[in-house]
């Protein structure tokens, strides 16, 4: 297992009442693993951030690896170390 720095805004940091949490994930994880994960551990972002079934995003929902890159394939790889963001899909400027 390894450590995955999971980073909350907007709507997902309204339902946590947190900015961010570390989430055990297998090693070599991938986005579906983490969103999995994370319905476990914190239910309450199921439906508005994580899709029915948990290993997708809803459609309102985006993530990001490092605020550098917006992922969205459940089989994408998530590097070590590297923090996800999970945030409102119209968030930007």
């Amino acid at each position: 297992m390894s450590a995955l720095r999971v980073e909350f805004y907007g709507v997902a940091r309204s339902r946590t009442g947190r900015d961010a949490l570390v989430l055990e994930v297998p090693e070599g994880a991938t986005l579906g693993d983490a969103l999995e994960r994370l319905a476990a551990v914190e239910p309450q972002l199921l439906g508005a951030v994580i899709a029915a079934g948990g290993r997708r995003l809803s459609a309102g929902s985006a993530a990001s690896l490092d605020g550098k890159r917006f992922v969205s394939d459940p089989a994408e790889p998530l590097p070590p170390g590297v923090p996800l963001l999970l945030l409102p899909a119209t968030a930007g400027g």
